[in-house]
């Protein structure tokens, strides 16, 4: 029997009956937030959402989002990593386990100097795919692969943008077929900064969780500065 997603009980006063809570409800409240499946439209904007939300509520916050992610829609997955460039929130992402397609482009989309990945994450890079429909043929192949080679095309300009590569051909080249490298191959291209790995090579933040998600939020005339990372 499937045990479900895990709850905690939360008591908010001491003579109240404690609610039991989702684990994932109490970890957005302290601005975690999780990318743990295909992405989808719905996920997609359950994270923009969230993303939107936290950012009003505080934009001096630093928000933290997890990669386990296999790809899914690359639509969906863009308008993440637009999001994520728009909110005033500086976005750490971390990669845990993998981060494919659509995955490593919303991985290195977090802030620069504060995209991670644990010391056995894998991460791949491909194009984009298309289902051609059959009742539309030939003329929605070629619709469709008028749009696939525009979404190629921004891909490819956001690697660019976000990671160490300056040569737009071999950007090309990477996507032609499943790109994998480990995390130290994620590092060199440049879609993460850090890999977390015993403490050997890792974020300030990352030192003392509990120093990051109950100090005060930053200002700009605060003496902390994030600069360290």
């Amino acid at each position: 029997m499937p045990l479900g997603v895990p709850k905690i009980p939360k008591q908010k006063y001491d003579n109240e009956e404690p609610s039991w809570t989702e684990v994932f409800h109490l970890l957005y409240e302290q601005r975690i937030l999780f990318l743990a499946k295909p992405l989808d439209d719905d996920l997609a904007n359950d994270i923009m959402s969230l993303m939107i939300y936290l950012c009003i509520d505080d934009r001096f916050r630093d928000q933290f989002l997890f990669i386990n992610c296999s790809g899914g829609a690359v639509i969906s997955g863009i308008g993440v990593y637009d999001t994520m460039q728009y909110v005033q929130s500086e976005i750490y992402t971390i990669g845990v386990g993998k981060a494919f397609s659509i995955g490593s482009i919303v991985l290195a989309g977090g802030h620069p100097g504060k995209r991670l990945a644990f010391c056995n994450t894998r991460v791949m890079l491909h194009q984009p795919s298309s289902v051609y429909p059959e009742e539309d043929l030939p003329a929605g192949v070629i619709r469709a692969d008028w749009d696939i080679s525009r979404i190629r095309t921004q891909m490819v300009g956001i690697y660019l943008e976000r990671t160490h590569q300056t040569i737009e051909l071999d950007v090309w080249r990477d996507l032609e077929r499943d790109t994998y490298m480990s995390a130290e191959g994620a590092v060199e291209y440049g879609i993460i900064d850090y890999i977390y790995t015993d403490g050997k090579v890792v974020p300030p933040w990352l030192r003392d969780w509990r120093y990051v998600t109950v100090m005060p939020p930053h200002r700009p005339n605060d003496d902390y500065s994030s600069d360290d990372d």
